[in-house]
C-alpha cells in the first residue's frame, strides 16, 4: 500500500487506526509516518504551509496547519475544545496534505 493510500484510510476510517481521533493524535500518526519514509514524505510540507499560514512562520507544520485552519486566532489549538473544531482541524490537514502532494 502506498503512502497516499495509507493517508486516504486514515482519513477514512481515522479510528481503524487510532484508539481516540482528535488533531494531535491524527498529526502525531502522520508523524509517525513520515518517519517511516526517512522523513521524504513531508519535505518541503512546513515551507509550503508557511505561504499559506498567516500567523505562526516559526512553529511546526502541525501548529501551522492549525493555523491555516482557524487563521482569525493568534493562538488556534486553543480552538480544539469541541468535536466540531477537532474536526475541522483534521479535515484542513488532510486538505493541506493534497493540495501539498498534489503540488510535488
Amino acid at each position: 500500500m502506498s503512502f497516499p493510500e495509507v493517508l486516504s484510510n486514515l482519513q477514512s476510517r481515522p479510528a481503524m487506526f487510532l484508539r481516540k481521533v482528535t488533531y494531535d493524535s491524527v498529526a502525531s500518526c502522520i508523524q509517525g509516518f513520515d518517519m517511516g519514509t526517512g522523513f521524504e514524505f513531508l519535505k518541503g510540507f512546513k515551507d509550503w504551509l508557511r505561504l499559506r499560514a498567516t500567523h505562526g512562520h516559526n512553529m511546526s507544520w502541525s501548529v501551522l496547519v492549525l493555523h491555516v485552519a482557524f487563521p482569525e486566532s493568534k493562538t488556534p489549538w486553543q480552538n480544539l475544545g469541541s468535536p466540531e473544531s477537532e474536526q475541522h482541524a483534521i479535515a484542513t490537514l488532510f486538505q493541506c496534505l493534497r493540495d501539498f502532494c498534489s503540488e510535488k
